[in-house]
């Protein structure tokens, strides 16, 4: 049943999907946990699950995180423009960090 759901929600979002968005859209798609918690979040709706994903990828693509580095956050840590927010499911710890942008 997960899988024909991922399948699914796959399907769903490649007709969704535009060109612009679309080396984004194959990289995430090929990360079956990462839909399973999509599938989660909206209780297997699928018109939900493709709303969410592709607001994901356009933050991704807006926020570039993988890109976010200490030097771009240059005061952020000694003025204490962050704070710690708790732990994720896993035990990393979330924070929060007002960038320069």
């Amino acid at each position: 049943e997960d899988q024909a759901d991922v399948d699914r929600l796959v399907s769903a979002i490649r007709l969704e999907g535009n060109d612009d968005q679309d080396v984004m859209i194959n990289a995430i798609l090929g990360d079956s946990d990462h839909l399973m918690r999509i599938l989660v979040a909206r209780k297997r709706d699928m018109e939900d699950c493709v709303k969410l994903f592709l607001e994901q990828v356009r933050w991704t693509k807006r926020w570039n995180p993988t890109q976010i580095h200490p030097d771009s956050m240059p005061t952020a840590l000694p003025s204490g423009a962050w704070r710690l927010c708790g732990r994720s499911k896993e035990g990393c710890i979330v924070s929060n960090y007002k960038l320069q942008y």
